[in-house]
């Protein structure tokens, strides 16, 4: 487990863009957030990705019932 509990796919690439975002002085509180939601969604909807697809992004932008 990682510091942000990121658990999905890409978990090691967001938690080293959310380092590396602070270690020039950013906080990046919301963008923890926001990086959890989509690595719930990458997790629940593109498991075995080794990158970002389109369709992973197009879907994640995709209009949402709530």
């Amino acid at each position: 487990m990682n510091e942000f509990d990121f658990t999905g796919p890409l978990k090691e690439q967001m938690a080293e863009f959310i380092l590396l975002k602070r270690s020039i002085g950013n906080k990046c509180q919301t963008e923890v957030g926001i990086l959890k939601r989509f690595d719930r969604y990458l997790g629940r909807n593109h498991p075995a990705i080794a990158e970002l697809p389109k369709e992973a992004v197009t879907g994640w932008c995709a209009k949402q019932p709530h």
